[in-house]
C-alpha cells in the first residue's frame, strides 16, 4: 500500500480508481492461459480504514449507497464508537466487551496491530445499536454502525480461515450473498468521501483491487478448476504483520540485528506458554527443583483451611441496559454447562429460553441477522444472575473484593448462602449445574472487574512505557 507498491502497479499497467475499471492481473509471462494476480494486503487494508477514520473523524457516504440500503443519512462518525467507550468505561459490564480506549487512538502502536482494527470494525456496530435502541445515541449513528459492519463481513470473507465462512458454491445461496457483500464493499469504498474532500486514497485502492482479485480467483478455482472452497486467509499476511507489531514495540525503525534478536525471542516465547487452544498435553513429569520450601507450603495450607466471612451488603438494582449484558453473559456461561448435561431435555428447557425479554443485545450480536445461534437465558436463569450481580455490585460499591484472600472461594460461598435458587432440574444435575453456574458467573464477573480496575490503573499511567502495557 506504499508508494513503492502503487509504483509497480503503475509500471505493470494495474489500475485502481473511482472512475475507471479495476484491472488487477497481467498475462503469465510463461503460460499463454494464465493470469498474474496482484492484490493489496486485506489486513493492511483494515488497518488503513481505522486509521483514516480516526484522523478525518467523518467518512460520507455515496447518494446511491444511502439511497438503496435505506440508511438515515451519510456521514460515518468516530464519535458514535466513541460515545460507546465513554459509555462502558466506568461499568464492569460492557456492551462491548471488546472495545476501549485504545481502539479510538492513534498512536503508532495501535495503528500497528491488526487485532486492534478487527476489534474496532467487530464490536462497535452492536454498540452502537444498542444505544439508539436505549435513546443514548441519535437514529443517524446506524450510518455508522452499517459501514462498520460492512466492513467487517467484507475482512472476514477476505481472511477465512475455516469452510464455514470461506467462499464456496456447496451452498449456491450463502455463495451468492458472500459475493453480494464483496460488492457492495466495493461499491460502497468506490463513492465514499474519506474526510471533507473526494481525494481517492490508497486504501480505497487497495479494498477494489484486493476484492477484485478474490472474486476472480473464486470463479477459476470454483467454477473451471472444480474446488470445493477457497480460504482466503491464504492471500493474506496478517501474521507477518503481527510479528512487525511486535518487532517495532522495542524500536519503531529496527536494523537487522533487531528483528533476528526479536524473532529468536518470539520461537522461544512459544515453548514457554501453551496456549489453551493447543493440541499439546501438559508434561507429566517431575520438576528438577523443588521451588515451594517447608515454610512457605506450610504457611499455603494455614491459608487454605482460614475461611473468610462477608457481612450483608447494600444491594445495588441492576439497571435495564445491564440486564441485557448479563443475558448476553448468560449465555456465554450456558454454553458449557449445557455440554456437561449432555442430551437432558428438560434440563436444557429449564436453563434456555425463546422469550424476548433482555434479549436485544444478543440479537444485535448475532453474525447472522435473524439467527439464534447465540445462547438465550430463561427467565429463571436471568433471575438468578440478576440476584447474583445485585450483592456483586454491592462487593464492588464496598470496595470489598479486593481485601478478600480467597475471592474465588469466599464470594462463592457467601451467595450460595445468601441467594435461593429456584432452578427446577433434574436430581442427576440438580447440584452439579447449580455449582457450576455460580462458579463460572464468579470467575467471569471477577475477571470483568480486575480487568476494569487494571484499565484504569493504566489510564493514570503518564510514562514512555504506557504504549506496551495498553497493548498486553
Amino acid at each position: 500500500m506504499g508508494a513503492a507498491n502503487r509504483a509497480v502497479w503503475r509500471l505493470l499497467g494495474l489500475s485502481s480508481h473511482r472512475c475507471s475499471e479495476t484491472v488487477h492481473s497481467i498475462p503469465h509471462p510463461h503460460f499463454e492461459d494464465r493470469q498474474l494476480y496482484f492484490m493489496a494486503d486485506p489486513a493492511h487494508v483494515l488497518k488503513n480504514l481505522r486509521a483514516q477514520l480516526l484522523r478525518a473523524t467523518c467518512f460520507y457516504l455515496g447518494e446511491n449507497t444511502v439511497t438503496n440500503q435505506g440508511l438515515p443519512g451519510s456521514k460515518v462518525d468516530v464519535s458514535d464508537v466513541q460515545a460507546v467507550v465513554d459509555h462502558d468505561s466506568d461499568s464492569d459490564l460492557k456492551i462491548a466487551h471488546g472495545l476501549s480506549a485504545i481502539h479510538v487512538s492513534t498512536g503508532h502502536f495501535t495503528t500497528m496491530k491488526v487485532g486492534i482494527s478487527v476489534q474496532f470494525f467487530r464490536e462497535a456496530p452492536p454498540g452502537i445499536r444498542h444505544l439508539i435502541q436505549k435513546g443514548h445515541l441519535p437514529v443517524e449513528a446506524e450510518v455508522t454502525a452499517w459501514f462498520l459492519e460492512l466492513v467487517w463481513k467484507w475482512y472476514t470473507l477476505m481472511s477465512s480461515h475455516c469452510p464455514v465462512v470461506a467462499l464456496s458454491k456447496i451452498d449456491p445461496s450463502k455463495y451468492q450473498g458472500a459475493v453480494d457483500t464483496l460488492m457492495l464493499a466495493q461499491d460502497t469504498l468506490r463513492h465514499m468521501k474519506m474526510g471533507p474532500t473526494a481525494h481517492w486514497k490508497p486504501s480505497q485502492a487497495g479494498l477494489l483491487i484486493s476484492t477484485s482479485v478474490v472474486l476472480s480467483l473464486a470463479e477459476e478455482l470454483l467454477s473451471l478448476l472444480g474446488y470445493k472452497y477457497l480460504l482466503t486467509s491464504r492471500l493474506i499476511q496478517d501474521c507477518l504483520e503481527n510479528i512487525f507489531s511486535i518487532v517495532r514495540m522495542k524500536k519503531p525503525v529496527p536494523s537487522a540485528y533487531d528483528v533476528k534478536s526479536s524473532l529468536k525471542l518470539i520461537c522461544v516465547g512459544q515453548f514457554l506458554h501453551t496456549p489453551k487452544s493447543s493440541s499439546y498435553d501438559s508434561d507429566d513429569g517431575l520438576h528438577l527443583a523443588y521451588l515451594l520450601g517447608p515454610s512457605l507450603e506450610k504457611s499455603l495450607e494455614e491459608f487454605r483451611d482460614d475461611e473468610e466471612h462477608l457481612e450483608n451488603l447494600t444491594l445495588d438494582e441492576v439497571s435495564s441496559v445491564e440486564c441485557d449484558i448479563l443475558a448476553y453473559v448468560g449465555g456465554f456461561l450456558l454454553k458449557t454447562i449445557i455440554k456437561t448435561i449432555g442430551e437432558c431435555t428438560p434440563c436444557i428447557a429449564v436453563l434456555l429460553g425463546n422469550g424476548q425479554c433482555y434479549n436485544a443485545l444478543i440479537e444485535l450480536k448475532e453474525y447472522v441477522k435473524g439467527a439464534t445461534n447465540l445462547l438465550r437465558p430463561s427467565a429463571a436463569v436471568m433471575e438468578l444472575l440478576v440476584h447474583y450481580e445485585e450483592h456483586f455490585k454491592g462487593f464492588v460499591s464496598e470496595d470489598a473484593i479486593l481485601d478478600l484472600k480467597a475471592p474465588f472461594r469466599t464470594i462463592p460461598r457467601f451467595l450460595a448462602n445468601n441467594v435461593e435458587n429456584h432452578l427446577d432440574l433434574c436430581n442427576i444435575h440438580q447440584d452439579k449445574v447449580q455449582k457450576l453456574l455460580l462458579e463460572r458467573y464468579v470467575h467471569c464477573r471477577l475477571r470483568m472487574h480486575l480487568r476494569q480496575q487494571r484499565a484504569r490503573h493504566v489510564e493514570t499511567h503518564s510514562s514512555k512505557t504506557c504504549a506496551g502495557v495498553n497493548l498486553q
